[in-house]
């Protein structure tokens, strides 16, 4: 179990290692590519401009969905895919701790404070990244 935890922790490290390497490397708009989902499925981007995160998530390398919400760049930011199904959670400290899922062929962003959905699918790296998800 500790070593799986210390793998997830190298995972969140690295993806954070690369966010900072695009923002070295391109100025104006970058995009970030993920792992893929548990079903290896989906994957995601960030695109990111000058002052926001924007979510896409991808089947295939095609475009599903585009989210509408602007994630500020000044707040904290995780993105991870929950280990064992297709749930993509974000945490932003502007706006809190949301999720996507597909539901009939159609991806929904939900507020977790708003939901009925089982707090021990907050994936464990998130925990760890931000302190008061612990709790959860």
């Amino acid at each position: 179990m500790k070593f799986k935890k210390n793998v997830y922790k190298m995972i969140f490290m690295l993806s954070i290692f690369n966010i900072f390497l695009q923002k070295l490397i391109a100025q104006e708009i970058e995009w970030l590519v993920s792992d893929n989902s548990a079903s290896n499925k989906f994957s995601y981007l960030v695109e990111e401009n000058s002052e926001y995160y924007h979510i896409i998530i991808l089947e295939n390398n095609n475009i599903v969905f585009k989210d509408n919400q602007n994630y500020r760049k000044r707040d904290r930011f995780f993105i991870s895919w929950y280990q064992n199904d297709d749930i993509l959670w974000v945490y932003s400290g502007d706006i809190g701790l949301y999720y996507f899922i597909c539901e009939n062929n159609i991806w929904k962003r939900y507020a977790f404070a708003d939901s009925t959905m089982n707090n021990t699918n907050i994936p464990m790296i998130m925990k760890e990244a931000v302190p008061r998800l612990k709790k959860y």
